[in-house]
Parts: structure tokens; sequence; C-alpha cells
């Protein structure tokens, strides 16, 4: 069983439609969670390095290069402990997301309502991102440590922040703007088709509320940032 939950995945990426009616009949979330849980944590240990060198670059021009290592050196042991607790931020977001569509479908009147469904096909259309997340830690790997040297650069999905001038900043707007990508189109047009087949909600009706939900989570990144770099400011005081 497990086994067939785990190839029948792939139709998200291939067949949504028709994996989405079939979950609709059948709604499963634990297989899809073990691998996107397991994967998080494999990619966000990949990515550790790179983040260390960029802290350890802001942080030496602050404070010198050995007060800066001493203080990563404490806060890597936390991270990695830290990368161990990653789904659950995962869990919330799966949740409120769900929460967002099902009282939006009861709200429409949806003749389907059920809280499993919504959530299932949260976690399954979650797939998507984490091809992105998969692809970025790999390009990054091919790149070299040394080719990092601020959090932008972190980002290697090609999206409409190249649009912003060389030089250029602002994290917020490159925040937004990375945002426009292909995976992440892809990933919304996935939900609305996904929202449409369990709430019965016509397809242009279902994009616009979907596209409202995925604009509602950039802004929490944008919150997210700024309270790590306020954080970030804390530890080097």
């Amino acid at each position: 069983m497990i086994w067939e939950n785990f190839t029948a995945q792939l139709n998200v990426f291939i067949a949504p439609t028709k994996h989405f009616e079939n979950l609709k009949q059948k709604p499963y979330w634990l297989t899809p969670f073990l691998v996107i849980a397991i994967l998080t944590i494999l990619v966000g240990y990949f990515l550790l390095p790179f983040k260390q060198g960029i802290m350890l670059s802001t942080l030496s021009l602050q404070l010198g290069e050995e007060r800066a290592r001493d203080i990563l050196s404490n806060a890597n042991q936390f991270a990695l402990i830290g990368l161990i607790f990653t789904p659950i931020p995962l869990l919330i977001k799966w949740l409120v997301i769900t929460a967002i569509l099902y009282y939006t479908s009861i709200l429409l009147n949806s003749q389907s309502v059920n809280f499993k469904i919504y959530f299932s096909v949260v976690v399954h259309v979650e797939l998507l991102l984490l091809l992105m997340s998969i692809t970025n830690i790999i390009i990054l790997e091919f790149k070299g440590v040394s080719a990092v040297n601020t959090m932008n650069d972190l980002h290697m999905i090609i999206g409409l922040e190249y649009l912003l001038k060389e030089g250029a900043n602002d994290i917020y707007l490159f925040t937004v703007l990375s945002n426009f990508n292909l995976f992440t189109i892809w990933y919304v047009i996935v939900l609305s088709i996904a929202f449409s087949i369990v709430s019965q909600v016509g397809k242009w009706k279902s994009s616009i509320i979907v596209f409202f939900v995925w604009l509602s989570g950039v802004s929490l990144q944008i919150a997210a940032i700024i309270l790590a770099t306020n954080l970030q400011k804390m530890m080097g005081k």
C-alpha cells in the first residue's frame, strides 16, 4: 500500500487531474509527508555551508573574524538540531492553507467538504515546491560555496528577480519577485486544479482563490525575513 501510494505521487507531476480525482475518493497524506519531510531535512543540511559562509562574511565585517567564528560555532550546533524540526513549520503551513481552502469552500456552498481531502491535496501539491528546492540545491552544489556571497545568491531558480538591476540589495522586493518562477506558477496551477476538483468550484474562481492564498504565503516569508534580520542584529550586539 505504501509503495502504491509512493508511485502514485508521480501523477502530481504528469497527470494532476486524474491524480486528484483519485485522491478525492481515497485521500492519504502520510506517505507524501514522509517523503517531503526527509528530503527537506536533507536539502536543509546541504544548504547549511552556504548560509554559514554568508553569515561568516557578514559578521566578520562587524565583529572581526575570530568572534564571528565563535558565534557561528555555537549557532551551527543549534542549526543542525533545528533541521530535525523542519517538518513542523511545514505542517503548520499546510494546516493554515487547508483551513483557508476548507472554510472558503464552505462559504461557497461546496457540495464536497472534507478536511482530510483538502489536507491531502495541499500535502501532495507541496511535492512541486520540494522539486524546486532539490533543483535549487543541485545548482548551488555545482556552483560551489564561493559563488554565494549574499542571501539572494541562494536562489538559483530563475524568476522575476532577474528584472532587478545588478547590485540591487532590496531583500524584500527580491523575495517577492523570486517567488514568481516556473515552479511556483506550476504550484499555483496544480493547486487550482486540485481545489476545483475537490470543491467543485469553477476553474477561474478556484485560480483566483488559490492565487491569493499563495500570495499570503509570500507575505509570511517577508515577515520571517524581517524577524531573522532583527535577530541577526541582536546577535551582533
